[in-house]
């Protein structure tokens, strides 16, 4: 067994060590951390976890399509994008008609969602695209053949053009 006076020796020593400049303030402000941590880490995992929880809830409320699909405002209908994404076939090329004078976030926001929302299908700019989405656009300007597959009564159409 150790001596006492001993042991007592080497527990200064190691207190000691502490005040040693650089080495000991620097092991001293680690401990001091890591102690703080280990004090703190239950409260901030419990209120973490609590914040994931409310929005867990919330997501898992919502349907398949409030979960999938942004508001109308941005992509102008929900419903006419997951009418596309189900009739199109996966090596469908598309493309956007607008309206000169659309505005707002359907001119932007809506064509960036779609690129995403229907991968693999691919957007183009050629007026030879089977598939069609049409933004307030002029209906007369897609032709005689345009079949409109989804229309969301509000100037919002997805369709083809058959080959």
């Amino acid at each position: 067994m150790e001596d006492p006076s001993n042991l007592s020796k080497r527990a200064s020593s190691w207190l000691a060590s502490f005040g040693v400049w650089p080495q000991g303030v620097i092991r001293l402000g680690v401990v001091i951390c890591v102690i703080v941590g280990v004090a703190i880490l239950p409260g901030a995992l419990a209120d973490a976890l609590d914040g994931n929880r409310y929005w867990a809830d919330r997501n898992a409320a919502l349907g398949y399509m409030a979960r999938s699909v942004p508001f109308a405002e941005a992509v102008g209908s929900p419903e006419v994008a997951e009418d596309a994404r189900l009739w199109m076939p996966e090596d469908a090329r598309y493309r956007i008609v607008q309206a000169p004078d659309l505005s707002g976030p359907l001119q932007w926001a809506a064509p960036d969602f779609l690129a995403t929302f229907l991968l693999p299908r691919r957007r183009t700019d050629d007026a030879d695209a089977e598939w069609v989405f049409c933004y307030s656009c002029d209906r007369a300007e897609l032709g005689d053949g345009f079949e409109v597959l989804s229309d969301s009564g509000d100037g919002i159409l997805f369709g083809r053009i058959p080959q």
